[in-house]
């Protein structure tokens, strides 16, 4: 870290406080330096303290997951307020849900514009100029997803391709400008990313910080998922597990630790976190007691995901083995997907024994009994297991987004914040996540209609 900030620190400082304001607006010091060799742009990849690694969070607070304790409300920030309340505006100055996305977008930029520069002497050096290459794809498809995932509406190829979405930063030049690109425009771009990333990567990667083949096939079975492409997303579910489809058995985790799973664990096929917010640090902020209620007396999730206090259950199962919240790329979450999609594409039963394979792993030793159900009773339990088990993952509002679609799994949202009752409709627009205004004033962009 040292050795990057000598030699690129004015680059990486200027970044971080342009994308604050109308993602990269102002102009840089002329004394800049840009980094030129194969190690400080790995070295700019690998930025975790500068926010490589961070994705949004705010969408954990808006969604059916928590409970915000009277406790707990009256500590958080008014943003933090109004997003729990599902209010029309919140993001009345910056957020780095937003920004710190676009600050991703241009460490990756940066990258391939100055890789290609770089002449390479040995096979060695191809391959790791391959590897910064697929990684900066990876990394900049990464944040667009996520900001879509947000500040875009859910996407319905060929129903909405016209919709906006965000504006595709896909220079480092910051005098140039971007305005909202349509969804079928930014969604195509992610895959591109992708698929351009896929060949210049190794399958698995020892630093899990850093992508792989299977990051990538493991992203877009996400991607497709969302957008309900089910044939897609098992495609690539399945690619993904053929490299790596490891689970843990949760009898060896140490639940009594504050943290109990490991960080970097044999699961994680990708390492991502979420920003810091006040809610998530207080122990005010507890899971939704519908949630917690709904695991079984055998199942060891109840042990390792949740520390009970006067307050009710606080989430410590993160997969970051600390306080940020895991919200990476994980064998489990593809054997969710497998599960789904197998049971939509006319292979329920597939879909069963798939989920019934991770469960195994979840119950104490010799207790479990394989869950059983017939027609669409499968489909609904997988999803009531994918809810349980991706739990402050980060995935449950694209699941909401995307299931409120179909009548049988559309959900009212509810709740009362001192005496008050909140409520968010099915495919309300609040679905989508207003742009901070700081942004909308720089850059003239179109606001997200929420009324």
């Amino acid at each position: 870290m040292k050795s990057i900030a000598i030699k690129t620190g004015v680059l990486v400082v200027f970044s971080l406080l342009g994308a604050c304001d109308g993602f990269l607006d102002e102009r840089p010091n002329k004394n800049i330096v840009i980094p030129n060799q194969l190690d400080d742009l790995q070295a700019l990849m690998d930025a975790s303290n500068w926010g490589i690694h961070n994705s949004p969070e705010i969408n954990l607070l808006s969604g059916d997951e928590l409970v915000a304790t009277s406790n707990a409300y009256l500590v958080y920030r008014l943003d933090e307020q109004e997003a729990y309340k599902w209010s029309e505006s919140f993001f009345e100055n910056r957020s780095s849900d937003w920004s710190t996305p676009y600050v991703q977008v241009f460490y990756a930029n940066v990258v391939l514009e100055e890789i290609t520069k770089i002449e390479v002497e040995s096979n060695e050096e191809l391959i790791k100029k391959h590897e910064i290459t697929g990684s900066s794809l990876f990394l900049r498809a990464n944040a667009f997803y996520n900001l879509l995932s947000q500040f875009a509406p859910a996407y319905q190829p060929g129903i909405n391709d016209n919709a906006l979405g965000i504006p595709l930063r896909l220079t480092a030049n910051i005098n140039s400008t971007a305005d909202r690109s349509d969804l079928k425009t930014c969604y195509n771009k992610v895959i591109e990313d992708l698929l351009l990333a896929l060949p210049l990567l190794r399958d698995t990667n020892a630093y899990k910080s850093r992508p792989s083949k299977t990051a990538v096939h493991a992203l877009l079975a996400r991607i497709y998922l969302a957008t309900e492409q089910y044939g897609k997303a098992l495609e690539h579910a399945d690619k993904a597990l053929d490299m790596q489809s490891t689970l843990m058995d949760y009898n060896t985790i140490n639940a009594s630790l504050r943290f109990p799973v490991p960080q970097f664990n044999e699961e994680v096929v990708y390492h991502n976190h979420m920003s810091s917010y006040i809610f998530n640090a207080l122990t005010t902020t507890v899971v939704n007691p519908e949630i917690y209620e709904s695991y079984e007396e055998n199942d060891l999730r109840r042990d390792v995901f949740f520390l009970i206090n006067a307050f009710g259950a606080v989430f410590k199962g993160t997969y970051s083995g600390t306080n940020s919240i895991f919200s990476g790329l994980a064998t489990n979450e593809l054997y969710l997907i497998k599960a789904e999609c197998e049971a939509r594409v006319g292979n329920p039963q597939v879909g069963l024994d798939v989920l019934n394979n991770l469960l195994e792993t979840r119950w104490a030793n010799g207790t479990y009994e394989e869950k059983t159900a017939q027609g669409e009773g499968i489909l609904d339990l997988i999803l009531e297991e994918r809810k349980k088990e991706l739990l402050y993952r980060g995935q449950r509002w694209s699941d909401l987004r995307r299931l409120n679609r179909d009548p049988r799994y559309a959900k009212t949202l509810r709740r009362t914040v001192q005496g008050e009752e909140y409520v968010l409709e099915p495919n309300s627009n609040r679905y989508t996540l207003p742009i901070p205004m700081d942004e909308i004033n720089n850059s003239g962009i179109a606001q997200n209609d929420r009324s």
